[in-house]
């Protein structure tokens, strides 16, 4: 699957206004981390990391109460955060992409109906 990594905000949150960008990321390992920086830092935004612990429910605590924004996959994005538009004059970001690799041997038929299962899910987003 492909999607788009996305700039969110509250819903008619301000935070995107802040300087310096008050960024929420969550844990160390996120995939998203060194784009978005990445991102920021190309175009000389003066940032600043939030939440550096925990997954998805600490940045969306951060993100639903505006003290912060956060990058999202376009198709993930939970209620109560919304996609901040062109009006946050954030820089663009990446698309990503999700694979799903099974062994190349012969696997067990639940695993393959699993993998299908998965396969279904991520297509009907």
């Amino acid at each position: 699957m492909q999607d788009r990594l996305v700039w969110v905000g509250a819903v008619n949150g301000d935070a995107y206004r802040q300087r310096p960008l008050k960024v929420a990321l969550g844990s160390a390992s996120s995939a998203f981390r060194a784009s978005t920086f990445g991102a920021l830092n190309k175009v000389g935004q003066d940032w600043l990391s939030t939440c550096h612990e925990g997954g998805l429910e600490a940045l969306r605590a951060n993100v639903e109460a505006d003290m912060a924004v956060a990058t999202l996959m376009a198709r993930s994005v939970p209620e109560g955060i919304e996609i901040i538009g062109r009006q946050a004059q954030l820089p663009d970001l990446p698309d990503y992409f999700i694979n799903m690799r099974l062994a190349e041997q012969s696997l067990p038929a639940h695993v393959e109906q699993l993998a299908e299962a998965i396969r279904r899910g991520f297509m009907g987003l």
